[in-house]
């Protein structure tokens, strides 16, 4: 069985895409605190922060699949263009 390595590159990546993730999430939090007329302590309160921590890895599964598509699509396009050269 062959070993998976994954370089050092892609994970800082991946890991930058899901710091943005809860930069997202923090910021739908900030809006719905806004909308609903909230204290600015629920930003942070323990009420909010694991709902706030659960929307990150959804935003980060909804991401992928789009990226997934996105390279799915460049993938066919350059082998259609490779194919009439």
């Amino acid at each position: 069985m062959k070993d998976l390595v994954i370089p050092g590159r892609r994970i800082v990546r991946e890991i930058w895409i899901f710091g943005q993730c809860v930069l997202f999430a923090f910021g739908v939090n900030a809006c719905a605190i806004v909308g609903y007329e909230r204290p600015w302590s629920e930003l942070v309160s323990l009420s909010t922060l694991p709902v706030t921590l659960a929307i990150a890895p959804v935003a980060y599964l909804l991401l992928g699949i789009v990226r997934l598509l996105i390279g799915a699509v460049r993938f066919l396009l350059r082998r259609r263009v490779s194919r009439k050269s």
